[in-house]
């Protein structure tokens, strides 16, 4: 449920409207994040991998989509970040703008939990970086 507001808010993702299921993909996605990484068809790591791919799939197609309106109003975020990548100069890449739009949806369809573990674990298997940050 709060991944469908959020979903709305963000960029007004209706389940109902879109022919993808855009959650459908999230639980794909974080079923395979803390597996073991070997992307064979079948294995969690790999539906990880596809639901991802499909999920980025939905967002830059609605990217797309808007593109092409450049006096459309900002309805959601998603307007905002187009209206920046309109600009002579943007801040961030469209590559940038979808993974942070990918970013954001994660954060509101897991939990804290999820997160933390998935941290420490990334930081367990990077001792370089846990020396940088500490």
């Amino acid at each position: 449920m709060i991944f469908d507001l959020t979903a709305k808010k963000l960029i007004s993702y209706e389940p109902s409207k879109s022919s993808e299921d855009l959650r459908k993909n999230f639980v794909a996605f974080i079923r395979g994040l803390i597996s073991f990484p070997v992307d064979i068809p079948g294995t969690a790591y790999h539906e990880c991998m596809q639901g991802r791919k499909k999920a980025m799939k939905v967002l830059r197609t609605m990217m797309r989509e808007r593109m092409p309106h450049p006096g459309r109003q900002n309805e959601d975020f998603f307007d905002v970040l187009i209206e920046e990548l309109r600009r002579e100069k943007p801040v961030m890449t469209e590559a940038i703008a979808l993974d942070l739009m990918f970013v954001l949806l994660f954060a509101s369809f897991e939990t804290t939990a999820l997160a933390l573990t998935l941290g420490i674990k990334l930081l367990a298997q990077n001792p370089r970086v846990l020396r940088a940050l500490t």
